[in-house]
């Protein structure tokens, strides 16, 4: 689901909200308004019946019988309302119930019709086939033109990772910033997300040197290797200290950046060697990351995952700085032979956030003792 899609389910949370403060408003309002408002109400049913024909005229044709639902359920819904309530006005031990039944059904039954994805068969699920018959750790972009057609939710949804992620409205500005100032897919810049496939419209052109078709058997889209880009986690030998993010991208913007030999590193340590190493991922999720390093210099250790407050890192148990890299990528610092690097992220924030709500709980435990002490 987009931003769209969530801002509506937040408007019709609030609102059943406040429906629910209405109707126990309902049983304290005084009978004068009580009439007016039941007027109203009234009113406002007949005044949907009355115009549905002429609303639903206006729509494509597939939908109709979808709205004329949904109007006759809003009419009716409003006519059942304010018997509800005339009913709570002469003290009817049912009133409460009816209405709080309505406001549950009315909430359950909208959330149950909404159609996240379409039904029947699905014309990009070969390539959903496909990428899964790939078992290696990379990412799968959406090419701009093809997100109606294959979008980066429906992908995580079948677990893989995009580099956008999934539309989600906390998305960091840093990281959309850098996604979409890419100028193009061959540039050496893109290379850090590690995209290893693109999917595309349908027979779309490869964006760049090195990105070729792979997989044509959609209607909808094709599917294109990139086999430019990096894995997820690397080592460089090479770094340029830099002290802001504007410097920083000067750098990994050039045409003539090198990814897999330079790396920038905001106020971090100038590293001048010509190292070989391999890299063994031992874990990795959503909050940790642990990876086994062996290196014959000292090195960078790259993850293309956004570094963010909160995050920390270990080097064999011990505390280590993570370096902003490459303008908005995690890196530590490892020095010579094995060690494992560790990731964590644990803000202050969230431990603030656990306590509270741990001393939330203890209050209303005390609160519901004490009442039943009375």
């Amino acid at each position: 689901m987009g931003k769209t899609a969530r801002a509506i389910f937040l408007l019709a949370f609030v609102l059943a909200i406040a429906a629910a403060a209405g109707a126990e408003a309902l049983h304290t309002i005084r009978r004068k308004l009580h009439v007016t408002w039941s007027s109203l109400l009234v009113v406002a049913a007949l005044v949907i019946l009355i115009r549905t024909p002429a609303w639903v005229a206006t729509m494509p044709a597939n939908r109709r019988p979808n709205a004329i639902q949904s109007l006759a359920t809003a009419s009716g819904g409003a006519l059942m309302i304010v018997a509800l309530s005339w009913a709570g006005v002469r003290r009817s031990p049912f009133a409460r119930t009816g209405l709080l039944l309505l406001l549950a059904g009315e909430l359950i039954l909208s959330g149950t019709w909404v159609e996240l994805e379409p039904t029947g068969e699905n014309p990009t699920q070969p390539v959903i086939d496909y990428l899964s018959a790939d078992t290696n750790w990379y990412r799968v972009d959406v090419d701009s033109k093809a997100r109606g057609l294959l979008s980066p939710p429906v992908l995580i949804a079948n677990g893989f990772e995009v580099p956008q992620g999934s539309g989600n409205p906390m998305e960091l500005f840093s990281y959309s910033q850098f996604y979409w100032a890419v100028p193009y897919k061959g540039a050496p810049v893109y290379q850090l997300l590690g995209s290893k496939y693109i999917i595309v419209p349908k027979d779309a052109l490869p964006g760049g040197e090195g990105i070729w078709p792979v997989f044509t058997e959609s209607p909808l889209v094709d599917v294109h290797l990139n086999t430019n880009a990096l894995p997820r986690v690397w080592l460089i030998y090479d770094t340029l200290p830099v002290s802001t993010i504007e410097e920083a991208n000067a750098v990994i913007f050039a045409a003539d950046f090198s990814p897999t030999l330079v790396a920038t590193v905001e106020n971090g340590p100038n590293l001048n060697g010509s190292g070989n190493g391999t890299l063994e991922v031992l874990a990795y999720g959503a909050n940790r990351a642990e990876i086994l390093v062996r290196t014959s210099e000292e090195a960078l250790l790259v993850l293309s995952d956004i570094l963010y407050p909160g995050w920390t890192a270990t080097v064999d148990g011990q505390a280590t700085d993570l370096l902003k890299t490459d303008g908005i990528f995690r890196g530590v610092v490892v020095p010579p032979g094995e060690h494992r690097v560790a990731m964590k992220y644990a803000p202050a924030s969230m431990r603030l956030g656990l306590g509270l709500a741990g001393m939330a709980i203890l209050i209303l435990g005390y609160a519901v003792w004490q009442h039943r002490v009375r």
